[in-house]
């Protein structure tokens, strides 16, 4: 099935370069290049370009210079700039840009910044050229073909208003004028989006069916797409919450037909959503009745450093439990808000913190001996030692124990250093991992088979209950009905009259390390700006500091600003 999805586009000319992908490599995908346009490989690429980065694999041929190819994958990248900055994880590698990212010091050359735009240029270039290729195209279910590039095209707008704003470049054709106009508070990125959206839909497979083809995005996609996008509309369209219900209600309605399909069920297992048999080669592993969108990997036939192979890696290290691949970057570590999540009475969990001038809270924490000696306990027993038992929630798949005599592996000291080396001082997330499910062996001993779970049921019970408590209509179920459903999956206490601070909360426990918290943060009033909320190393301080507003939006690059006059820089760069 995988290998089906692994093609490159062969003979493929790109047309000429603009200011907006300036940055990319545009000669063509296909060095061997000739005017025919192969639009079945084309397809394939646009689904490709969500956890590939060129055409050799891991690495060789990229498809965006001037960054790190294994980091120049669109997840990777988005997932960068959503995680890195926020209060769930943390990157300790002195990677390029990343301390910017980390501290909240970014400007418009960031090599991040610029890298996630131009990768999100050149995937919309790509739809656009397969959109005007197959434009007369009615054979077979190219009107099916053409409706998801449309979805995927709108995806890619979607994250560029979501971290760039709405005055960015409107590229909606493969042969660009050089200076593109930006979109406008008349011409809105919203608008369009919505638009594209509402569009693809009515010609999108049924997500009432049984689902055929795997990799390839229905309806639900965009029904869920759109309660994402209606759900944060008091931010993209700066407006007060109560301007906003339409949408709120649109958000909600949209959320409850994603739950009410039934071609998808949420998976049996949180844990088997991130494993290497959850793309349908398990019978055990139910993961892919809830994955409306998965990034496709595998050992075999599909590498790369910037999908599941990144989230794989970069969580483990020795001492850990098998993970399923021989690769360990031990660079992506919790914070310790991420940790209170799911123990919230651990006020002396293991943060050592200092009295410095410069801190913004006072106050020494200690070790909470006790909670540490019930985990030594509990693994000198041979009993789980991933925290599961004690959190009393499967969704707290962590890795932080001590071992009686041997200093070597995790303790509890999350908030003792930032330093590059000292992975081992805070908490692991175990969460992804390439071990398989039904006890089968994977494919390759280094490159995983996990796909990545881009969009999944879930988000749709949590879309809909926020919707309604920022006054969206009920549709078919209570508040605490559609958060209690994820809660009883990880068979964790129901909750009752659940609040907006509720769903924060449980957003994380659902979603960390899956690149959505600093979206989440936003809208809820807790990133950019005098917030009051403070997490590990925000900003740079080890007990937390605020960062303006502005950097709520991340800056249109500078390198397009200086070549295309038609566009201002986003306000505060």
């Amino acid at each position: 099935m995988k290998k089906l999805l692994y093609g490159l586009v062969t003979a493929l000319t790109f047309f000429a370069a603009t200011s907006c992908v300036e940055d990319l490599n545009v000669e063509s995908i296909n060095p061997n290049q000739s005017s025919k346009i192969d639009v079945d490989a084309l397809f394939t690429k646009i689904y490709n370009t969500l956890g590939t980065t060129g055409q050799r694999g891991p690495d060789g041929s990229p498809d965006v210079a001037g960054v790190d190819e294994g980091t120049s994958a669109f997840y990777r990248m988005m997932f960068s700039l959503n995680e890195f900055p926020a209060d769930m994880v943390y990157w300790i590698w002195p990677d390029a840009g990343v301390d910017d990212i980390r501290n909240a010091t970014w400007n418009s050359s960031n090599t991040l910044v610029k890298g996630l735009y131009s990768r999100l240029y050149f995937d919309i270039s790509l739809c656009n050229l397969f959109l005007e290729e197959t434009e007369d195209m009615t054979d077979g279910d190219m009107a099916t073909r053409r409706a998801e590039v449309r979805f995927m095209r709108a995806l890619n707008y979607y994250y560029l208003l979501d971290m760039f704003g709405n005055n960015v470049p409107k590229v909606t054709a493969s042969a660009l004028s050089e200076n593109p106009m930006p979109f406008t508070q008349q011409d809105r990125l919203f608008d369009y989006i919505e638009t594209e959206l509402l569009v693809a839909k009515d010609d999108m497979t049924d997500a009432m069916t049984a689902k055929t083809a795997y990799y390839r995005v229905d309806k639900a996609a965009a029904w869920l797409l759109l309660s994402r996008l209606y759900l944060g509309s008091a931010v993209y369209l700066d407006k007060e919450e109560t301007e906003c219900k339409e949408y709120y209600d649109k958000a909600a309605l949209y959320a409850d037909s994603v739950i009410s399909s039934s071609k998808y069920t949420l998976a049996d297992s949180y844990a088997h959503l991130f494993m290497g048999d959850n793309d349908m080669r398990s019978s055990v592993n139910t993961a892919h009745n809830e994955v409306i969108l998965a990034i496709a990997q595998d050992g075999e036939h599909v590498r790369g450093y910037g999908a599941a192979q990144f989230l794989i890696a970069a969580t483990h290290t020795d001492g850990m439990a098998p993970w399923g691949s021989t690769d360990q970057w031990k660079c992506i570590r919790t914070r310790s808000q991420l940790v209170k999540l799911f123990f919230p009475d651990l006020s002396n969990y293991g943060i050592e913190y200092k009295n410095d001038e410069d801190d913004i809270h006072t106050g020494d924490v200690t070790t909470n001996e006790a909670f540490m000696d019930a985990v030594a306990e509990m693994r000198y027993k041979g009993e789980d030692t991933t925290l599961t038992r004690l959190a009393k929630d499967d969704r707290a798949l962590f890795c932080n124990y001590r071992v009686y005599n041997d200093t070597s592996v995790f303790v509890c000291n999350m908030g003792r250093t930032n330093r590059s080396d000292e992975f081992k001082s805070g908490w692991a997330i175990t969460k992804f991992s390439n071990i398989y499910a039904d006890g089968g062996s994977p494919s390759n001993s280094q490159w995983v088979d996990m796909d990545v779970p881009l969009m999944r049921k879930a988000e749709a019970y949590l879309n809909y209950a926020e919707a309604v408590l920022r006054g969206g209509n009920m549709v078919s179920m209570s508040v605490d009905d559609a958060v209690n459903a994820l809660r009883e999956r990880a068979n964790a206490e129901p909750l009752s009259g659940v609040t907006l601070d509720d769903i924060l909360d449980e957003r994380g426990r659902e979603f960390y390390c899956e690149g959505y918290r600093r979206s989440d943060l936003i809208r809820f009033g807790k990133f950019g700006g005098e917030t009051g909320y403070y997490w590990e190393w925000q900003g740079g301080a080890q007990l937390g500091k605020n960062f303006d507003e502005y950097r709520n939006l991340y800056p249109i690059p500078l390198s397009d600003i200086i070549i295309n006059n038609n566009l201002d820089q986003n306000e505060g760069y």
